[in-house]
């Protein structure tokens, strides 16, 4: 393993994507395409504060919603709620759609609600993503 958690090879995977580090190029492989020079700088920006962190702390076994980590004073909480929103509704009709959406993340499955996955965003940059439909008097 190399440093930060990434493989040794010319090419770095991660999240769907995958950098390739002779050209500065980034392929989508959700969407199949290579990303636009936006696009680029976006991830080029995540990627540059990642080696910041100087301890990996591991798993913390904590989960934390979304929507607790974006306030509701934040400028983009109204563009986050829209977005959990239109996933809770996709997925909520067919909770198999979540593991048919996560086949090119390589998610593992985990046992938690009623259908989960935890993904890496990055090699080291947990995320673990739940539905969980609620129960009699208990709303999702």
């Amino acid at each position: 393993m190399g440093r930060l958690g990434f493989g040794k090879s010319s090419k770095r995977g991660f999240f769907g994507l995958v950098l390739d580090l002779e050209t500065g190029a980034i392929y989508d492989n959700v969407l199949e395409r290579y990303l636009t020079f936006k696009e680029v700088a976006g991830v080029y920006f995540i990627l540059s504060l990642y080696p910041e962190t100087e301890d990996d702390v591991g798993e913390c076994g904590e989960l934390v919603s979304l929507l607790q980590i974006v306030s509701e004073h934040c400028l983009g909480y109204p563009l986050v709620r829209k977005n959990v929103e239109v996933f809770e509704e996709l997925f909520s009709k067919d909770l198999q759609l979540l593991y048919k959406a996560a086949e090119l993340l390589n998610y593992t499955r985990i046992d938690l609600g009623d259908a989960a996955i935890k993904v890496y965003a990055l090699p080291r940059v947990l995320m673990v993503l739940t539905l969980w439909s609620g129960e009699e008097g208990i709303p999702p």
